[in-house]
């Protein structure tokens, strides 16, 4: 009867070194596992920015009736960083260099009036250009704040910016002719458009607002 119980006790001692053992080489992969997912955890992620699909549009509008007139114009430099940490980093690096008497309508007659009359009135040479200053917002929908420099003005706009999920960022601001004392390049393209800009009501209007959006893709790497 004794030696039955000295068997059942070296059996349950077996037992429990074999569980403890078992729990150990469990916490040991265990282990493992968690710092091989540290790495993911800690990823680094970078926001990348595509210059070849940066676009500035224009509308201007003409008539009683607001009828717009939309252009570009064909040579722009894009200056900024390709990535950063950051959405609103990778912006903030960001400036532009146009050259405005590179204006593009895609009408050839109109090119060369908005050219001779509109910018061949400017006082100083028809460069304009802009830089972020800074964001407002998050990566999908917020405010950019540039700083717009031509004919001798500087003057900072905001644009309202949306970006979907795929990337597709844009963001729309305007200003007055007025603004950057361009009234007499105003003067000057509406007196030479004055009958294009005659709408059936026989009034000639050529409007001072000009609208402003700029588009492009900006998407995150990880």
């Amino acid at each position: 009867m004794r030696s039955i119980k000295t068997i059942s006790y070296i059996i349950l001692c077996v037992s429990l070194v074999h569980l403890s053992a078992c729990q150990t080489i469990s916490s040991w992969f265990g282990d493992e596992k968690k710092e091989s997912a540290e790495p993911s955890a800690t990823m680094s992620c970078q926001y990348q920015a595509h210059p070849e699909s940066f676009e500035l549009q224009w509308t201007a509008f003409k008539t009683t009736e607001k009828i717009p007139v939309k252009g570009t114009f064909t040579n722009i430099q894009w200056l900024g960083a390709v990535q950063a940490p950051s959405f609103e980093e990778l912006l903030k690096t960001y400036s532009v260099v146009i050259d405005g008497k590179t204006v593009e309508t895609h009408n050839p007659g109109r090119n060369a009036t908005v050219q001779e009359y509109f910018f061949g009135e400017w006082l100083n040479q028809a460069k304009i250009e802009g830089k972020v200053l800074g964001v407002e917002g998050n990566e999908e929908k917020g405010k950019i704040n540039i700083e717009l420099s031509f004919n001798g003005v500087k003057k900072v706009l905001n644009f309202n910016y949306e970006k979907d999920h795929e990337g597709l960022l844009r963001a729309k601001s305007g200003f007055s002719m007025p603004d950057f004392n361009l009234q007499k390049a105003f003067n000057a393209i509406h007196e030479a458009c004055k009958g294009l800009h005659k709408g059936p009501d026989g009034i000639s209007k050529t409007w001072e607002e000009i609208e402003l959006e700029l588009i492009g893709r900006v998407d995150q790497k990880c």
